[in-house]
């Protein structure tokens, strides 16, 4: 009786607690993490956004920034909405895209937002 063996590789996952608005910075490190590590995908947990009330120019753009492509995504990033709500541009993003916000990726759980 012959035996085979399956040996599958472990996943490396990056996690994140919340950007809280200032993402640009939270994927910025990811990215530079993940090009000398090579993760699977990250997590951000919390708040991805900032809240109505402390959104800047600045936070404002970069979510312009982000929902139109243009800010690197170098590797499947998953987040959830933390206590503050999604800014009204990246829910009708979500609504028109299936949940990605950035790139085409195929999703696994339908309950996740995906970078």
């Amino acid at each position: 009786m012959t035996s085979h063996c399956r040996w599958s590789m472990a996943s490396k996952i990056i996690v994140s607690g919340p950007a809280e608005g200032n993402f640009r910075s939270v994927l910025e490190k990811i990215a530079k993490l993940h090009s000398k590590n090579s993760f699977s995908l990250a997590i951000i947990l919390g708040d991805f956004f900032a809240g109505p009330d402390t959104s800047s120019g600045d936070i404002n753009a970069d979510v312009s920034a982000l929902i139109h492509g243009r800010i690197e995504i170098p590797l499947p990033i998953y987040f959830t909405v933390g206590k503050q709500p999604l800014p009204s541009s990246v829910i009708e993003k979500l609504e028109k895209s299936d949940d990605e916000l950035s790139r085409d990726r195929q999703r696994k759980h339908p309950k996740d937002f995906v970078l």
